[in-house]
């Protein structure tokens, strides 16, 4: 889903991830050719004009752009893949990633 300031929202979930605070930081989220280095708590953590990807209060994955628009930057659509790749944790064998699509975004008008 998009809202009116042009986020982008996956199906992904804080759950499908199991993130623990330390791991954010090294979260990769992947749409299209950008790449997302960590995830924010809140957009007030970046610069203005900054690609984010965070946990929006429905506890799904969005990607904004602070004081932007996700939609107009990178003019995905809706079904385009998602992919959030996430680092080998220190108490388990091996990295991981999950993949979703874009379930809406809103064009701006």
């Amino acid at each position: 889903m998009s809202t009116i300031f042009g986020n982008l929202a996956s199906n992904i979930v804080v759950e499908d991830l199991r993130v623990i605070p330390a791991e954010k930081g090294r979260i990769e989220v992947h749409l299209g050719p950008s790449r997302i280095a960590g995830l924010v708590d809140t957009l007030a953590k970046r610069q203005p004009g900054e690609l984010v990807a965070l946990f929006g209060s429905t506890g799904n994955l969005i990607v904004s752009v602070v004081n932007g628009s996700a939609s107009s930057r990178l003019g995905v659509q809706v079904g385009d893949v998602i992919r959030v790749v996430f680092p080998k944790p220190e108490t388990r064998q091996g990295g991981g990633s999950h993949e979703s699509r874009i379930t809406a975004r809103r064009p701006e008008t």
